[in-house]
């Protein structure tokens, strides 16, 4: 055990792994600003969960609308509306939907908005690898949790296109063994996007009962 701890340390203070995490804050800066500066966003997306121990291999499609604070996310059975104060997530298969306040959401949850800007805090980060694919540089960063015992996962990968500067893929390992994936098929930012968008309407959901 001893012999594993002083190999970490070797290699979080060792002069690779500091450019390495000095380079990985300086791209996600990057990432960070640029996606900022987007008026929205839209994006199609395959999440895939994988656990080999447990035979779980799920493939779901989905799509999201991003403007400001407000987000549409629409995959296999669920509909999520967040007009910027309330969240409502809609199960096609229950047709019920939750409605929960933006204020009493965990400071952790993970949403669209801070899916960019994640590593900003609680996170070391690194370059992993970088390749070129179809002429474009892709840079893998993995994010480590400072406060691991906290978290339900161990690290988040990320994928970014470095021409266009955008996240391509994200990984996220949990601690049982399963792996979470969003890969983005299709990117568009700045659409004009009208904030009626991203009310839960209710008429559009015949029968639906509603819990708050």
């Amino acid at each position: 055990m001893r012999t594993f701890i002083f190999a970490i340390f070797t290699l979080l203070f060792s002069t690779p792994f500091l450019k390495a995490q000095t380079d990985a804050t300086a791209l996600l800066d990057k990432l960070n600003k640029k996606t900022k500066a987007y008026t929205s966003l839209e994006a199609a997306f395959t999440f895939s969960v994988l656990n080999t121990s447990q035979k779980v291999n799920e493939v779901r499609k989905g799509t999201i609308k991003l403007k400001g604070e407000k987000y549409v996310l629409k995959m296999g059975e669920m509909d999520i509306f967040c007009n910027g104060k309330t969240v409502y997530t809609y199960s096609k298969e229950m047709n019920e939907a939750q409605v929960i306040p933006v204020a009493e959401l965990d400071d952790d949850a993970m949403t669209p908005q801070n899916m960019f800007s994640i590593y900003e805090k609680g996170f070391k980060s690194k370059i992993k690898s970088s390749k070129t694919e179809g002429g474009k540089k892709i840079t893998s960063i993995e994010l480590y949790p400072t406060q691991p015992k906290e978290k339900d996962y161990t690290m988040v990968k990320m994928d970014v296109d470095e021409t266009s500067m955008q996240i391509k893929r994200v990984e996220v390992m949990g601690k049982n063994g399963t792996k979470y994936i969003y890969a983005i098929s299709s990117f568009a930012a700045n659409k004009a996007m009208a904030d009626a968008d991203f009310e839960f309407q209710k008429a559009n959901y015949p029968g639906v009962s509603i819990l708050d």
